[in-house]
């Protein structure tokens, strides 16, 4: 695994040649806090591509346990079968809507409002041509779930957040039922 002094831009192109993926795109940004992040856009060999977002400061965490890489290089590989679909972005709900997760701000950062959480914020949009319909959408990470979680960074938390999504997807209808009908105490 490569060391610090390569930057985690430099390491995720080398992982992601390994599993079938170029970077067609790469830049800088700021996380929550303001620490430097890189932002990547990865293309399959289908052409369909994905944005990764992490800390600059996970290589020097790689460095120091090399089993971060090893899941990094685990999330680069599940991604690129994911990949081989038109929108991996999309996911369906129970009632057959289509929606798109996009632009969530990684990595996960210490609640403000002083909540024993870690937040990430995104946006769930209606993954149909021309729809304009989306909500913002907080995805709230308990710090004793946190402590279980290899990082909070995307390739460690995405698969995370995802299932957190659909299960929001099959629960909600029962919840609305509920609500109509008066129960209060789920």
């Amino acid at each position: 695994m490569p060391t610090a002094s390569h930057s985690i831009s430099h390491l995720i192109q080398e992982l992601a040649a390994k599993a079938n993926l170029t970077v067609a795109g790469a830049g800088a940004g700021t996380d929550f806090t303001g620490a430097p992040t890189a932002k990547l856009q990865l293309k399959s060999a289908g052409g369909t591509s994905h944005s990764i977002e992490t800390s600059e400061a996970l290589s020097a965490e790689i460095e120091k346990r090399e089993s971060l890489g090893e899941e990094l290089k685990t999330y680069l590989q599940m991604l690129a079968k994911r990949m081989q679909t038109p929108r991996p972005d999309v996911f369906v709900t129970l009632h057959g809507l289509p929606l798109s997760m996009q632009q969530f701000s990684w990595p996960y950062h210490r609640s403000t409002s002083g909540a024993d959480s870690f937040i990430l914020h995104g946006i769930a949009q209606l993954a149909e041509p021309g729809s304009l319909l989306h909500a913002k959408v907080a995805a709230s990470l308990t710090v004793t779930f946190a402590e279980v979680l290899p990082a909070l960074e995307q390739p460690y938390a995405d698969e995370f957040v995802k299932q957190a999504e659909s299960a929001l997807a099959l629960l909600k209808p029962k919840f609305n039922e509920d609500m109509r009908a008066g129960h209060t105490n789920m």
